[in-house]
Parts: structure tokens; sequence; C-alpha cells
């Protein structure tokens, strides 16, 4: 579009062109009619069904669960310990299981369970409550936490963390602002990327951009608004990355020195 401008074929091209310095040799921009950011799109990553099934182990660290497991076996151990060496214990009460059985219950919440009948083992039982009240009321705030902040499936935020990787391989449609913007940087972060587009595959629209990006190995670069508009219908299988960069205008294009580029300006 821009070309047929240029030469006149066309009195004004219509559509999200980015206004550029280089365009402006050439041709003349309309008085932009948004600000947009670039961002780009790729496949999520699901998580593994086994790693699903154990989220509700998530709020609390491996520590966390590991002391409480250990806690349990040691409380079991000392309450059987106190009942073979305590005079008013009765026999059952030195069985081993059966304190085991005391301590998880006071974690599981059950009433009906056996309780030890000495002195030693009430003191014992009731430092675990008080320890397994302080376990329950940490998971309890962090599991609460934990499902009412959703978790981005994005496995990329930026175009640093794009730059940085080697799953995902950049893709631009071809001839692009964005195409010419990698393709002369002399360094930095921008020709980091341009050098990951070594063999990229040559593409024109948008719709054989988004084919490449649902195989899971390429992240797609444009626009943020046409990014979005093209995932109202794939947003459970795509996402874009959190963060936007290079914020540009958007304008129509006219023939340079266009004699009613004031007019359209003005409306």
């Amino acid at each position: 579009m821009i070309g047929m401008a240029m030469r006149g074929e066309a009195d004004i091209a219509i559509g999200p062109i980015t206004r550029t310095a280089a365009r402006l040799n050439v041709v003349d921009f309309l008085t932009p009619f948004q600000e947009e950011g670039i961002g780009f799109v790729m496949k999520k990553i699901d998580s593994p069904l086994l790693e699903q099934m154990f989220h509700v182990f998530r709020p609390i660290s491996l520590v966390c669960w590991v002391a409480v497991v250990v806690s349990t076996v040691l409380t079991g151990i000392i309450l059987t310990i106190l009942a073979k060496l305590s005079p008013s214990a009765e026999h059952k009460e030195a069985s081993l299981s059966r304190n085991l059985w005391i301590a998880l219950s006071s974690i599981l919440g059950q009433e009906d369970c056996p309780r030890p009948t000495f002195h030693q083992g009430y003191i014992i039982l009731g430092f675990w409550w008080i320890f397994i009240t302080l376990i329950m009321a940490l998971y309890a705030s962090s599991l609460a936490a934990f499902l009412t902040v959703p978790l981005p499936n994005a496995p990329l935020r930026n175009l640093e963390e794009l730059a940085s990787q080697t799953h995902y391989k950049p893709l631009v449609t071809q001839g692009t602002n964005l195409f010419h913007l990698f393709k002369s940087a002399k360094g930095g972060l921008h020709k980091r990327i341009w050098e990951m587009m070594s063999d990229m595959p040559k593409i024109t629209v948008m719709d054989e951009a988004f084919s490449l990006v649902e195989t899971g190995k390429y992240a797609f670069i444009s626009d943020s608004s046409e990014l979005r508009f093209e995932l109202r219908n794939k947003c459970d299988e795509l996402e874009i990355a959190q963060d936007s960069f290079l914020l540009t205008q958007l304008s129509f294009v006219v023939q340079k020195n266009f004699p009613f580029k004031d007019a359209f300006d003005h409306q």
C-alpha cells in the first residue's frame, strides 16, 4: 500500500500503517488515530496431567510437607514411648500404629479418634494440635491466594525473554516495518532477534503466521491490537506476552504533497 500511494496509484492507503522516519521521506501520513505497542503471540504450554493432579499441594513448599510428615511420625513415636513409660497408661496405648493414627487424625480433623489417658500424652497432643492449627492456617491462606490469582500460561513475558531462550523462534511478516527494524539493527536486543530469524519461513499474511504459531515452535511479533483481534477465538490455545515494546503511531498514508491532506486531517 505504501508503494501504491507513493506512485500515485491510490489516493489514500487505509490501514494500521506505522509512522516511521523512512516512510516519511516518500509519503505523507495523516493525523495518527492510535498509538500502538508491539507484542508477540505464542502457543500456551499446557501443564502435564500429573502436575495438575498435584496442584493442591503447591500452596506450601515441599520442605513444609516433609516437615509435617516427619512431625507426624515423631509425634506417634513419642506418644508410644511415653505410654510405655507411664504407669497410668493402658496397655493398648503403647501401640505405635494407634499413636500414629492419633497424630494423623488430628490433621484430618477426626473427632471420634482415640485419645491418650495419661497426662504426658495430653501435653504432647496439645502441642501437636497447636502445631497443626498453625500449619492448616498457613495452608488455607496460601491456598486462597493461589486460587484467587490466576497464573499466566504464557511462558515468555517480554522481548528480552524471547531473545534469551531457544524453544520459540521469532517470526515477522515479510516487508513490514518490523521486518526492516530487526534486519537493520546494528546490535543489541533487536540484532539478537534478527539472528534468531536466520531460517525464518517467509510469510506474507497473518493467517500463515498463526498457523506456524499453533505448531508451538514460533512466536509471531506484530501489533498488539491485531494480535488481540486474531486471538478472540483462540485464547484457549494461544497467549500474548505480558509486556509490549516499541510504542508507535498508526495512521493512513497519502502521496507526498497530496493536495487534500489538510482536508483529511481536519476530518
